[in-house]
């Protein structure tokens, strides 16, 4: 049986892990203009959000924390950027990073080549109609008022250099991603299921857009952490400083 943490012990470890490692935190976020202040407050509101962060293994919340300084991500929880979420892999809490809907917008538009992306939701009596191939389409028209029941989301982006693609899921094709989550009947999929449709095809058409290593690099991590499988593998760590005590794990 996993040994019970009292939550106060809990969280002075979890402080003393992210605050001895602000000199890692500083490299990794040096090519994005974000301090490592800013982004352990975003932290520690996700941690306040979701207390079950605390109880979570030092090496996942670690791993977490940098994938998320790579790409000069918010985990807050607030600015849909990304989240910290807490995962039981066998009664032991692991944190893994997920990718919010703005969050694939800011590293979509970090490429240069993307000028702008967006999502929207078709409901039953809209006007919608699409067309892939050589003369693909999209046209929506949302009916103004009395909105049925959720037939699709899509997802369209324009091209700093003229031109737009898009993805369009049926409700059908969201639910089957729904369906392998670990998390498919609790957190964001019951409070938000709106936004994880939109987030879903956003991550499909983020796939075939231009992109940078670490978009490709988040992209994966988000996929692996949705579909149910580990996540922090191959999640690369900067050269670490000394870590003595409780927190030694992570240093390895």
């Amino acid at each position: 049986m996993p040994e019970i943490i009292p939550i106060d012990k809990a969280k002075a470890d979890f402080a003393a892990l992210l605050s001895s490692r602000k000199s890692d935190l500083a490299r990794a976020l040096s090519a994005v203009g974000v301090t490592p202040e800013r982004l352990l407050r975003a932290v520690f509101t996700a941690a306040t959000r979701q207390p079950d962060l605390y109880l979570c293994t030092p090496q996942s919340v670690y791993r977490s924390v940098m994938l998320a300084a790579s790409a000069g991500l918010m985990p807050d929880g607030i600015t849909g950027q990304a989240y910290l979420l807490p995962y039981n892999n066998k009664g032991v809490k692991e944190c893994q990073l997920q990718l919010g809907v703005e969050g694939m917008r800011v590293l979509a538009r970090r490429s240069g080549e993307v000028k702008a992306i967006g999502q929207q939701v078709v409901r039953e009596g809209d006007d919608f109609r699409f067309e892939y191939g050589t003369n693909k389409f999209l046209r929506h028209v949302p009916k103004p008022d009395n909105r049925g029941t959720i037939l699709a989301f899509y997802s369209v982006a324009e091209f700093t250099g003229g031109g737009t693609d898009f993805e369009v899921m049926w409700k059908g094709e969201v639910d089957l991603v729904r369906s392998r989550s670990r998390a498919k009947d609790s957190g964001p999929w019951v409070t938000d299921y709106e936004e994880m449709g939109k987030k879903t095809v956003t991550r499909r058409l983020c796939k075939r857009l231009p992109k940078s290593e670490e978009m490709a690099r988040l992209l994966d991590a988000d996929a692996r952490s949705t579909d149910g499988m580990p996540q922090h593998d191959d999640v690369p760590i900067p050269v670490a400083v000394e870590v003595k005590g409780e927190n030694a794990e992570v240093a390895k």
